[in-house]
This record gives C-alpha cells, sequence and structure tokens, in this order.
C-alpha cells in the first residue's frame, strides 16, 4: 500500500472533501462537527494520508494570524465523518 515511514492520519477517501483546492475532513467530537483543514502527503484508491499544516504553512496559503489562531486540528482518535 504505502511504502516507507509515514507520518499523518489514514483516512478514507470518502472522508476528504476540497473547497477552493484545499482539502478538508469533517470530525466529530463529542457530537461536535468542525471542518478541519488538512494536508493530504499521500493517497492511494481507497486511503490518504492526511496532517495539520504548520503555521508558516498555513500563512504561505493566505490566512492571517487570527484565522491561524481559530483553526481547529485533527487529532488521534478525532472521529472523522465521509462526506455528503
Amino acid at each position: 500500500m504505502f511504502g516507507g515511514a509515514i507520518c499523518g492520519f489514514k483516512v478514507p477517501n470518502s472522508a476528504i472533501f476540497y473547497d477552493d483546492d484545499l482539502a478538508y475532513v469533517t470530525r466529530n467530537r463529542a457530537g461536535y462537527l468542525d471542518e478541519i483543514l488538512v494536508k493530504v502527503t499521500r493517497s492511494n484508491e481507497t486511503y490518504s494520508v492526511v496532517e495539520n499544516y504548520s503555521t508558516e504553512e498555513l500563512k504561505s496559503i493566505g490566512f492571517t494570524p487570527d484565522e491561524i489562531r481559530d483553526m481547529k486540528s485533527i487529532k488521534l482518535h478525532d472521529e472523522v465523518l465521509k462526506t455528503r
């Protein structure tokens, strides 16, 4: 499937959606749904490996410091839902 050491979270491709060429997943934490911006680092036909963007990467994309501070991130054991 994937070769070599890979860091990130394995999620089904059906859980990823795109808005303005940016990848997002919907996280369910304690019944609260949040759209989380993620960076897709690897993928195949079924799964993708995603990780959070660094602050510097978010600045280079064009997010303001206030937007970056308010962003939520994906963590281990978060429930990721399939897209609509």
